[in-house]
This record gives structure tokens, sequence and C-alpha cells, in this order.
């Protein structure tokens, strides 16, 4: 959706506003939070002998935190390339 001016913004589950921007960072963080949640299911699982559970989570923790990683080297270059071409205007 976009307000009069042109900005995009969405409905959060809360039921107010964010911008687009609020929203993508809101998702990143979603993302570290999964990352998180399933380490330590992993390191829990690992400590009650499912060996098989500790594994999987392990896994899908592993694969979540290095999309985040990959997603927030990305952001941070195109922000620091976005401030190096608009200070040389």
């Amino acid at each position: 959706m976009q307000d009069a001016n042109g900005a995009a913004y969405s409905i959060g589950i809360d039921g107010g506003f964010r911008t687009s921007c609020e929203s993508a960072r809101a998702g990143r963080n979603d993302m570290l939070k999964w990352a998180i949640f399933f380490a330590i299911v992993a390191l829990v699982a690992g400590l009650f002998g499912f060996t098989g559970v500790a594994a999987g989570a392990a896994g899908i923790a592993k694969i979540l935190f290095i999309v985040f990683l990959v997603l927030f080297v990305a952001v941070l270059l195109f922000a620091l390339l976005g401030a190096k071409a608009i200070s040389n205007r």
C-alpha cells in the first residue's frame, strides 16, 4: 500500500502501520530469532540424548544464521555504497 506521498507501508500484526523499511527490518530480526531458537533446541535435545533431533535443529539453525548473515552483509554494503553515492553529489 502507498500513502498520499507515495511512501510504501503495511499493516503489522498489532494493527499498527509500518513503512516498508520497518517491515524488512522486522523480518530479518525474526530470522535471527528463529536461528537462535533452533540452536537452543539443538543444545537441549543434545543434552537429553536426542541426537537425531539435535542434528536436525542444528542444521536448520546453521542455515538460518548463514542466510541472516548474508542478508546483513548485503544490506550493509548497499547502505555504505548508497551513502557514498549520495555524498559524492
